[in-house]
């Protein structure tokens, strides 16, 4: 929305969330925002510190450093790299004058790379920025093998203990990459 200058959408969001925090004070008191940020924080130890949900289910950055061994530093640490790379290219691309269906499907996959908490049922997400993807590559062209990458990735999630999230999320981020890279030859 700021990329965009969509200022009147971003001011209406940030009306309604204070109506929406104040009606809840006058409802339920002020007290109950002090047990959500605590409840907030239980939530972040049990999942990402303790692990209590095992990190085969969880598919982010963060999850595949823990799961294979590495602290929370660590964990932290890459995910942050991951975080703000695809914030930055996504920044980078909502920046350039390129085809919406590519900034919509860098930004939708850009969300959940940025997400610690990303799940194994959360991954049916990725079918929003693939739409775009397909519908640029209906139009434009697909890239030789990317449909089958996909379909080998799907199922592989369903099959392997392993989390694929973060291969998958980096695969649609590749793909726009090389749909990028394709339009501009084109264009050249």
């Amino acid at each position: 929305l700021i990329l965009t200058g969509r200022w009147r959408t971003f001011f209406a969001a940030a009306v309604t969330a204070t109506v929406m925090i104040a009606a809840s004070c006058l409802v339920f008191g002020t007290s109950i925002w002090g047990d959500f940020l605590d409840s907030l924080r239980f939530q972040s130890e049990a999942v990402l510190a303790r692990g209590d949900v095992h990190f085969v289910k969880q598919q982010s950055v963060h999850a595949l450093v823990r799961l294979a061994g590495g602290g929370e530093i660590a964990a932290w640490a890459a995910h942050l790299a991951a975080a703000l790379a695809a914030i930055g290219f996504t920044v980078w691309i909502w920046l350039r004058p390129v085809d919406y269906r590519l900034k919509a499907a860098t930004l939708a996959t850009a969300a959940l790379i940025a997400t610690p908490y990303l799940f194994i049922y959360d991954l049916p997400l990725l079918s929003i920025p693939l739409a775009f993807v397909a519908s640029f590559a209906v139009e434009r062209g697909f890239i030789t093998g990317e449909r089958m990458l996909v379909a080998v990735l799907l199922v592989a999630l369903i099959f392997l203990r392993w989390p694929v999230g973060v291969l998958l999320t980096a695969l649609v981020m590749l793909a726009i990459v090389l749909h990028l890279r394709q339009a501009r030859r084109i264009e050249a």
